[in-house]
């Protein structure tokens, strides 16, 4: 009997010493399952269908002319940005 009461202090002991990252490892396990959880039900809702085209033409009358112009003016501004920021010695901080 002394055995078991040994026992249980010491894994009361380990419990009470730990008990806040328990607390953070439950809570995250928790967000992790629901948010896991979540993602499986919406994507349960998908309609899966293939459509025989790129669906910018539900908004815009010359859609290949238009997602093409869209793709590679968005393409010369992040090669720009990333030019300027990485040869234009530019440095983040205070002025």
């Amino acid at each position: 009997m002394t055995i078991i009461i040994a026992l249980l202090d010491t894994a009361f002991g380990f419990i009470r010493d730990n008990l806040f990252k328990i607390i953070v490892i439950l809570g995250v396990s928790t967000f992790t399952v629901l948010a896991f959880k979540i993602t499986v039900s919406s994507l349960k809702k998908l309609k899966f269908e293939v459509l025989p085209y790129y669906p910018f033409d539900r908004y815009s009358p010359q859609s290949q002319k238009w997602s093409l112009l869209y793709f590679f003016i968005v393409t010369l501004f992040l090669g720009a940005l990333i030019f300027l920021l990485t040869k234009g010695n530019f440095n983040f901080g205070p002025a």
